[in-house]
C-alpha cells in the first residue's frame, strides 16, 4: 500500500497471529487455523486499505471533505491521541500529516526495549483503530456512511465535543491540543501557545448552539480567540441595544468554585462606557437579580454572573433572558 509500504505488524497483530507467534515462537498451525488466520489477516489488511485510500494522508486530499470522519470514528472508541509534550497530544489529523505525528506512528509496535507500561498504552491506542474495523456498522465499501454511524455513538467525556463538530479538529491546522486539566481543554491553530487558540467547551457551544442561530434581542454572535495563554477564550452574543445602551453575554467554561459552582458561567454587561454596578438602569439591574444573575466587582471578574451545568441549560438561560430583555 502506498501510505504503509509494508509496514504491516498491526494487521498481524490484529488477527491474531503475532500473539501466537510471541507465544509458540513459530507459525506450525493447523490448515484449519491458517485458514482462520489468512481470512482474519485479509480483513483487516482491506479494512486499512480502504480506509487509506479514502483519507491519503500523505497527499492529504479528501480528509477535509469527509469531516474528518477517521479520526471522529476512532475517537468514539478511545482517547487514540498521541501525547507530544506536557499537556500537549496530537489528532493526527490527516490534514496536518507528518512523521511524527501520524497513523503510521501510531500502528507502528514498538520496540523490543520499550518499557512494558508504554507498550500496553501503544497497543491500547491501536486497539481503538481495531474497534473499528471491528464494529458491525463498518463498511470497508460505503467508508463514509459507515464512519457517520459510527459517530453516532458518543462518549460521556470531552471527546462528545469533537465527534459532534469537525470544525474542532479543523481549526487545529497541524492537530495539536492542550489539556492542562478536564475544566481547560485548548484547541491550538498551530503547536504553540503563543499562537491563536479557542477554549474547547465554548467553541463547541457556539458552533451548536449559537452559530446561525437568531437569539434575540442580540443581533450578532461569534467566539473570541486568543493568542497567549493568560486571555480567556469565550462564545460571545452582541448587538443588543435598550434605551441607547449597548449589551453583550460572555460565555466561558472553567473548573466549577465556590462562586460559580457550574462550569459555564454566562457573564452579562455593558459593551461600551463605564460598567460599574451604578451604571446599568434599575430596570436591567431588577431583571437580572429575578434571573439569577450575581453582580460581581473585582478585578478578575465583573459583571451580572450566572453559572450552569451543560449547554442546554446554558442555552435556555440564554434564551430566556433574551426573551425578558426583549420586552423592556
Amino acid at each position: 500500500h502506498t501510505y504503509f509500504k509494508g509496514q504491516i505488524a498491526f494487521i498481524l497483530e490484529f488477527s491474531g497471529i503475532l500473539a501466537y507467534y510471541m507465544e509458540q515462537f513459530n507459525c506450525a498451525w493447523s490448515e484449519e487455523s491458517d485458514n482462520k488466520y489468512f481470512n482474519e489477516f485479509i480483513k483487516y489488511s482491506d479494512c486499512a486499505s480502504a480506509t487509506f485510500d479514502a483519507i491519503d494522508p500523505d497527499q492529504k486530499r479528501n480528509s477535509g471533505s469527509i469531516d474528518y470522519l477517521w479520526e471522529r470514528a476512532v475517537l468514539s472508541k478511545g482517547d487514540y491521541l498521541i501525547p507530544t509534550s506536557a499537556y500537549r497530544k496530537n489528532f493526527l489529523s490527516t490534514t496536518a500529516n507528518t512523521r511524527d505525528f501520524s497513523w503510521k506512528r501510531l500502528l507502528r509496535l514498538p520496540q523490543t526495549d520499550t518499557p512494558v507500561n508504554e507498550v500496553e498504552i501503544w497497543k491500547e491506542r491501536r486497539g481503538f483503530v481495531k474497534a473499528v474495523f471491528d464494529d458491525v456498522r463498518f463498511n470497508k465499501k460505503d467508508l463514509e456512511k459507515s464512519l457517520i454511524e459510527i459517530c453516532k455513538s458518543l462518549p460521556g467525556d470531552w471527546r462528545k465535543c469533537v465527534i459532534e463538530s469537525p470544525k474542532l479538529v479543523e481549526y487545529c491546522s497541524q492537530g495539536f491540543i492542550r489539556f492542562e486539566s478536564d475544566y481547560n481543554i485548548i484547541l491550538f491553530m498551530h503547536s504553540q501557545q503563543n499562537h491563536r487558540q479557542r477554549e474547547m467547551y465554548t467553541f463547541h457551544f457556539y458552533l451548536k448552539k449559537l452559530e446561525g442561530k437568531n437569539i434575540d434581542p442580540f443581533s450578532e454572535s461569534g467566539h473570541e480567540e486568543v493568542s497567549n495563554s493568560y486571555e480567556n477564550s469565550y462564545a460571545w452574543l452582541c448587538g443588543c441595544c435598550i434605551n441607547r445602551i449597548n449589551y453583550e453575554i460572555l460565555i466561558y467554561y472553567n473548573k466549577p468554585n465556590d462562586n460559580f459552582p457550574n462550569p459555564y458561567q454566562i457573564r452579562f454587561l455593558k459593551s461600551q462606557g463605564n460598567k460599574a454596578l451604578d451604571d446599568y438602569p434599575d430596570n436591567i439591574q431588577a431583571l437580572l437579580k429575578q434571573s439569577g444573575y450575581k453582580w460581581y466587582d473585582d478585578k478578575d471578574w465583573f459583571g451580572f454572573c450566572s453559572t450552569k451545568d451543560n449547554e442546554d441549560s446554558t442555552l435556555e438561560a440564554i434564551q430566556t433572558l433574551g426573551a425578558y430583555l426583549s420586552k423592556l
